[in-house]
C-alpha cells in the first residue's frame, strides 16, 4: 500500500497506523514519528534499522506524558531528516534496552521513498 502524504511538505507526521506502509516524502521534509510507550516500565522505542547515508535522526527521541499518573503511557517522538533522494527502510523496535536475549515487544516499520521536490 503506497500512501502519499498530502501534508505540508516540511513536516510529515507518522504514527502506529502507518506501520507497514510505503510513504513518499520530499528531501526537504522532516519526518516525525509518534508512538505510544511506557517508559516507567522500562519499555521504549529505538531505531533498529535505517540507512544513515539517506536519513539522519535529528537529536534524541522525546517523551510527551499523556498523564501525570505513575506508569502512564507517553508519546515517544522521533525526528528524521532525509539527506538524499532514494528509498530507505526505517524500523523501530519497542523493548527494554537491557534485555539483549529477548525479542522486542513490538515493532514499527515504514519504507520511505524520498524524492526531490517537484
Amino acid at each position: 500500500m503506497l500512501a502519499y502524504c498530502k501534508q505540508p511538505e516540511d513536516e510529515v507526521h507518522l504514527s502506529a497506523g502507518n506501520n507497514g506502509q510505503e510513504i513518499e516524502i520530499t528531501v526537504q521534509a522532516e519526518v516525525l514519528i509518534s508512538l505510544v510507550a511506557k517508559p516507567g516500565t522500562g519499555y521504549s522505542w529505538s531505531v533498529a534499522q535505517t540507512d544513515s547515508n539517506k536519513l539522519d535522526q535529528v537529536g534524541e527521541s522525546v517523551f510527551t506524558e499523556e498523564s501525570e499518573q505513575l506508569g502512564a503511557p507517553a508519546q515517544q517522538v522521533f525526528r528524521f531528516k532525509p539527506k538524499t533522494a532514494g528509498s530507505v527502510q526505517l524500523k523501530l523496535i519497542y523493548h527494554r534496552a537491557w534485555e539483549k536475549a529477548v525479542a522486542p515487544a513490538d515493532s514499527f516499520e515504514v519504507k520511505l521513498n524520498i524524492i526531490n521536490r517537484r
